[in-house]
């Protein structure tokens, strides 16, 4: 029987099975990213007939970065977080070599600790068509350092150096978006 005038009322967390669980997601915007004083990515604006959004330029001639922070929430699940980064470029062939940096810090660890070793997704190929949206999966972010409550510094950069990034244009980056799994309802 239903309680409190028909609502279903839960008096204890809500808790998922190992497998099939639910997944939340985390969007980092491009107006939201922190661009570093050397090396950065061009942060711009683009203002166009019907609407105005943030970009993220990544150089093709020369590697640049941009950061951003956030908390992992008390329900993440501690399994693999997927990345799927959403850009476009004005060229309509070659690859681009987005990867990603990060550092997971309790309140007894250094803030300035060192991030981890780039891990790059496979070379992500321009759209056949310029200023076409593309997006890059890279599902496989391993997290065994993370756990509820810590602050995380994700550090995104184009490789220019990797033999895969051949796009002879920048990358326009709009944003990133964070997927992981929970263990129960409630942040």
């Amino acid at each position: 029987t239903l309680s409190d005038g028909g609502n279903i009322v839960v008096e204890r967390d809500i808790k998922y099975p190992t497998s099939g669980r639910m997944k939340r997601s985390i969007i980092l915007t491009a107006a939201g990213g922190i661009v570093p004083t050397s090396a950065g990515a061009t942060k711009t604006q683009v203002d166009t007939a019907t609407s105005s959004y943030y970009v993220l330029d990544f150089s093709n001639t020369a590697t640049s970065s941009v950061f951003w922070q956030w908390t992992i929430p008390d329900s993440y699940d501690g399994g693999t977080i997927g990345i799927i980064y959403y850009w476009f470029t004005t060229v309509t062939s070659g690859g681009v070599d987005w990867c990603f940096q990060t550092n997971g810090v309790n309140t007894s660890e250094n803030i300035n600790a060192d991030l981890s070793s780039a891990s790059c997704a496979a070379s992500a190929t321009a759209p056949g068509t310029a200023n076409t949206l593309a997006t890059t999966t890279y599902a496989a972010l391993q997290t065994s350092n993370f756990t509820p409550g810590e602050m995380v510094t994700f550090k995104v950069l184009r490789a220019t150096d990797n033999s895969g990034d051949t796009a002879a244009a920048n990358a326009r980056l709009t944003q990133i978006k964070i997927e992981y799994g929970v263990a129960t309802e409630s942040d």
